[in-house]
């Protein structure tokens, strides 16, 4: 079989949004594609299969590998302004902004004046300048910054690391309801965790100013949406499977800013436990990363990163689901419900124009599941029908009605990805 044939494959994949097969394919179009080149027959451009690689790693969530698949692209056609875009935006969900800016940067170089690379290099201009200062303490070697796909964290910051530990404490005691008085701790947790994620916005974005440019940076912060789902938590009856992304969210940012702490006093027990650590997520993450043992720090925590932002996005969407189930029950929450999934629309809106996203994936994986069941051959096919209804409905709902109206980089559609293969 010819690379081109494999890269078809590969592509019908993509977009069947089978996005491991389409990896592998995209790897085996590669080899061929190498090979053929190596013989005097460039044949496929492989570039552009490296391009394509690249998205379907970011579809996975897997930005370290989309990372060096987008710099193995420029390399070979350092003129392809696709390749410079597929760099910066992997680079932006990796929480590399400054290196995003550079990326971009360096395309504008190579393609002078083109108008997406200088839209997409202010973009990640104004990325840099909203990120919180570097704290004055050594940074843990290899930790990235707080990435754009997540709300902030990182480096040591007293304030954020006390509450943190003391909603991870009471989160501990709500789950493990051991003491009379664990009840009240899913509160504490959500009231600490609300303060935290407050206080990254304001570390972000400065103090609350009367602007549209102000406000518009701020709804279009994760952390400002996962700030609405601590209110909505709040002012409702406790939800095990809703505070799950944000005690995973805290977890991560307290075991980063604990590190961090304990690089400035004890660096070599710091050392330590970190080796450990990475031992134990080696066996977590082998599967997806097979280079695990010789990835750099830095590419390590944006694959655990990666990794924590995958399953919040789960567990955000199981919490939908839940919720709709519950609706036949008793317990059920209407206005919880109504006031959840229109947070769920306004992310995967805003998913959607960056090119794709944690609860956008969710989403598609929870869509290819449903798939299969409806397009059973013992399923009814009035359930297709509705199925596919549905789909449509909601897809309708989280389109941007006009592409074309959107200014280049102020608003969402300034992170849009060319997530297209070709």
């Amino acid at each position: 079989m010819s690379a081109a044939e494999v890269k078809d494959r590969a592509n019908d994949a993509y977009r069947r949004q089978q996005w491991r097969e389409a990896v592998t394919l995209f790897g085996e179009a590669i080899d061929l594609a190498s090979g053929d080149a190596a013989a005097g027959d460039p044949g496929v451009e492989v570039f552009k299969i490296y391009s394509n690689r690249c998205a379907a790693y970011m579809q996975m969530g897997q930005y370290a590998n989309a990372i060096q698949d987008a710099r193995r692209c420029t390399e070979l056609s350092p003129q392809w302004t696709k390749g410079w875009l597929r760099l910066g935006d992997a680079l932006l969900a990796a929480g590399e902004k400054v290196a995003a800016y550079n990326a971009f940067n360096a395309g504008l170089r190579e393609v002078p004046g083109d108008a997406e690379l200088k839209s997409r290099a202010e973009l990640a201009a104004r990325h840099v300048a909203s990120a919180p200062p570097p704290a004055p303490s050594a940074a843990p070697a290899g930790s990235s910054s707080s990435s754009a796909a997540g709300p902030a964290g990182g480096g040591v910051e007293v304030g954020g690391l006390l509450t943190r530990g003391f909603a991870l404490v009471n989160a501990l005691m709500f789950v493990v309801p051991v003491f009379p008085w664990s009840r009240s701790c899913y509160r504490n947790f959500m009231v600490a965790t609300l303060v935290n994620l407050v206080m990254s916005l304001a570390r972000s974005h400065g103090l609350p100013r009367f602007s549209m440019d102000y406000l518009q940076r701020v709804m279009l912060d994760p952390t400002a949406q996962y700030v609405f789902l601590c209110v909505m938590l709040l002012s409702n009856r406790p939800y095990l499977v809703g505070m799950a992304p944000l005690l995973m969210i805290q977890t991560y940012h307290f075991s980063k800013g604990a590190y961090a702490a304990a690089l400035k006093y004890a660096p070599s027990q710091a050392e330590a436990a970190r080796g450990k650590v990475e031992g134990l997520l080696g066996q977590a993450m082998a599967p997806t990363h097979p280079r695990w043992g010789s990835m750099a720090p830095r590419e390590k925590d944006a694959a655990v990163q990666a990794k924590m932002l995958q399953l919040c996005g789960t567990a955000e969407v199981a919490f939908g689901v839940y919720l709709l189930v519950e609706l036949i029950l008793p317990t059920r929450n209407l206005l919880m419900v109504v006031l959840y999934w229109q947070l769920l629309q306004m992310r995967a809106t805003v998913e959607l124009a960056r090119g794709g996203g944690h609860v956008t994936n969710a989403f598609r994986n929870l869509d290819a599941r449903i798939l299969g069941l409806v397009n059973h051959r013992m399923a009814p096919s009035f359930l297709r029908g509705a199925y596919q209804g549905l789909r449509e409905m909601l897809r309708k709902q989280v389109q941007r009605p006009d592409p074309s109206a959107q200014q280049g980089g102020g608003g969402p559609g300034g992170l849009m990805s060319r997530c297209s293969v070709m």
